[in-house]
């Protein structure tokens, strides 16, 4: 785990693999607030007509449940975070 106050490096991708980003974030934030921050430097669609957060993050194939900390799922920066499309109801 990773020292509270300092940032952590995370390199994400889209579910495709074809758009890789290095996002910052502090290691206290939740897994959600990650994929937000994501989602707007990857430039991607960041609601489903509903409302809904369309994308969930993978690590290591597990999906990362969105109330997880980040300093909780990675254990040294620079690892990657994929980006997954959760379908939702519509």
């Amino acid at each position: 785990m990773g020292d509270a106050g300092c940032v952590r490096r995370v390199r994400v991708r889209d579910f495709c693999g074809q758009i890789e980003r290095t996002v910052d974030v502090q290691p206290e934030s939740c897994v959600a607030d990650l994929v937000r921050t994501s989602l707007e430097q990857l430039n991607l669609p960041r609601n489903s007509p509903d409302g809904a957060l369309v994308y969930r993050a993978r690590h290591r194939g597990r999906l990362v449940p969105p109330t997880d900390r980040v300093d909780d799922t990675l254990e040294t920066n620079d690892e990657v975070i994929e980006l997954i499309p959760e379908p939702t109801a519509g």
